[in-house]
């Protein structure tokens, strides 16, 4: 399989537009343009976040006081960039999930959709602090949820409030293997990627200052 550079040629486009492009860029099942990787790692450097270490995933995950939730990736990059995220959550729903060493997390990621924003190519989490929520109640006994899904209902809150670009530690990305440039795979993903066991690989940036105070 060949990968084509980006042909993105206007500077006023976004970077969630841009992903779109890649999305309907395929012309064969041969030839792909891939995601403007290095664009969205600039893009979260100068929000001071940078590529995240195991052990500061591993100490994320395991800090049950901290929330995450599926969100879109425009929307989690306006709010890196300094724009207060508010949660109305009017149908009270499920729309967030408690760390629970990582299984709270790993629901956020594999459930919901991502957004058309970006071509349902990238799937976006944050974990957060909920210092400036209103509201996280559990799911009541009698939801539906506890049916379905049992352990989601577990994780799961309904949640209100605000989310400040202060209160992001991490942000994490899922994408297509397929669409990323071969530079950034490890040799072992690559290798399991050519061997066609490997489909999705994700991503974690943690701000600057938690790796350098660690």
């Amino acid at each position: 399989m060949s990968f084509e550079q980006p042909r993105f040629t206007s500077s006023e486009k976004n970077l969630a537009s841009k992903f779109q492009q890649v999305r309907d860029s395929i012309d064969d099942a041969h030839t792909l343009e891939v995601i403007p990787f290095d664009e969205l790692e600039s893009e979260l450097a100068e929000c001071g976040f940078s590529l995240a270490q195991t052990t500061d995933v591993v100490r994320t995950l395991n800090t049950d006081t901290l929330l995450c939730r599926s969100e879109s990736f425009t929307k989690a990059l306006d709010l890196l960039r300094g724009a207060p995220l508010t949660l109305t959550n009017k149908a009270d729903r499920a729309n967030m999930c408690v760390m629970a060493s990582g299984v709270g997390f790993k629901t956020a990621m594999e459930e919901g959709f991502s957004g058309k924003d970006v071509g349902a190519i990238v799937k976006t989490v944050l974990t957060f602090k909920g210092d400036n929520l209103t509201r996280r109640d559990h799911i009541p006994k009698d939801n539906n949820l506890w049916q379905s899904k049992p352990t989601t209902a577990q994780v799961s809150l309904r949640g209100e409030g605000i989310i400040h670009p202060e209160d992001v530690v991490m942000v994490s990305f899922r994408f297509p293997i397929k669409y990323l440039p071969e530079s950034i795979l490890t040799p072992d993903e690559l290798d399991l990627f050519e061997e066609d066991k490997l489909m999705f690989i994700v991503r974690h940036y943690v701000r600057e200052i938690n790796t350098a105070t660690h």
